[in-house]
């Protein structure tokens, strides 16, 4: 039995939001009023140390443990999920899926 799958660029059947970058000057101890920094050596587990930053910073993404994650620099390809925190710049949050369209 063969499956015809239709062929789509990523962008057409979803939103893929980007992170920022607050730079290495905004990490400050983690307390009640931090949240995770995620950057990519986190999510391919090349770094260990988590970072943290303050929750009232301007311009952060922050994705939920439900929401996919897909890394597009340094690591591309990683794709992932179950993360809660503020994502880099080389990272998108998958949302707004359009399943008709898949």
């Amino acid at each position: 039995m063969k499956i015809d799958w239709r062929k789509r660029k990523l962008i057409e059947i979803c939103d893929l939001v980007r992170g920022s970058e607050p730079g290495s000057t905004a990490y400050i101890k983690e307390s009640t009023d931090t949240i995770p920094f995620l950057r990519i050596g986190d999510l391919s587990g090349k770094v260990n140390k988590q970072k943290f930053i303050s929750k009232k910073l301007k311009n952060i993404t922050i994705v939920n443990p439900s929401e996919i994650l897909i890394t597009f620099d340094g690591t591309p390809g990683i794709v992932t999920k179950g993360w809660n925190g503020a994502i880099s710049s080389g990272i998108r949050i998958v949302r707004n899926i359009k399943r008709d369209e898949i």
